[in-house]
């Protein structure tokens, strides 16, 4: 029993407490410029939030090479994967629920203001479908799913997470082979 409890053990596991500290710091960073949107009177949930998308991949290549410290001959791959890709779950999550606390602040006409934004974009980018059968069935869908992916606090906190952790997991796992040693 000793070893499963050293391995949930926060206080002797420099994987997880490497994924909080950097996790944690990550999702403040990307909740703050959210937050510095909002406060200057621009759409905190549109186009300029993608700064933010960045914020996790980075902290997971950060947090990989800061836990080598703990282990002499390098953490290993899987410490490695392992703690990247926990520092990406714990930013993309905590970030998702910032973004959706901005949502729920904002309230409607902040919804309304990045429903109509994000419209206008998807509008502009017609043109970058094509005009296929297919490629224009593709244009009516994101057309038919914009108000619940930009019309609502949970939605924007669902593209928000996703996002961030798929550019998240693309670069923390090479970044594990990398600083496997």
């Amino acid at each position: 029993m000793g070893p499963q409890k050293d391995f949930f053990c926060m206080k002797r596991n420099p994987v997880f407490l490497t994924a909080l500290r950097f996790g944690i710091g990550a999702a403040a960073l990307g909740v703050l410029w959210v937050l510095f949107l909002y406060w200057t009177g621009q759409n905190p949930l549109g186009p300029k939030r993608t700064v933010a998308y960045l914020v996790p991949p980075v902290a997971a290549l950060a947090s990989q090479w800061f836990v080598r410290r703990y282990y002499s001959e390098g953490p290993g791959l899987l410490k490695a994967w392992g703690t990247g890709l926990a520092t990406v779950l714990v930013a993309a999550s905590l970030s998702a629920i910032g973004v959706y606390g901005v949502g729920r602040m904002g309230g409607t006409k902040l919804l309304q203001r990045n429903l109509a934004e994000e419209s206008r974009l998807l509008d502009a980018a017609r043109k970058e479908f094509g005009t296929d059968q297919l490629n224009q069935e593709v244009y009516a869908q994101a057309k038919r799913s914009l108000p619940l992916t930009a019309g609502t606090p949970q939605g924007v906190a669902n593209v928000d997470f996703q996002k961030k952790m798929l550019l998240g997991l693309l670069l923390s796992i090479p970044g594990g082979i990398f600083f496997r040693k």
